[in-house]
């Protein structure tokens, strides 16, 4: 599980775009986030989980391509990934 957003980028480009893959984000790693990485992940869709909480239920599913710890969000932020820093 990454805790930055460094290597969470690394991750993603190593497991994801040599294939040429779309993938899926799923922003809420509980139950919710776990039916929807099973459902896109039987259809090969890679998804990246992310959560605050380290004890998402996603994080151990089989389907996760990567997943991350974020701090919590508030519902106006934005989240940029930015590889430059």
């Amino acid at each position: 599980m990454h805790t930055e957003i460094k290597t969470l980028i690394n991750a993603v480009r190593a497991d994801i775009n040599p294939a040429g893959k779309a993938a899926a984000v799923v922003f809420n790693s509980h139950i919710t986030g776990l039916a929807m990485a099973r459902s896109l992940g039987r259809r090969v869709v890679p998804v990246i989980a992310l959560n605050h909480n380290p004890y998402g239920y996603a994080f151990a599913s089989k389907y996760i391509a990567a997943a991350a710890l974020l701090a919590r969000f508030r519902r106006d932020a934005r989240l940029t990934l930015h590889d430059d820093e």
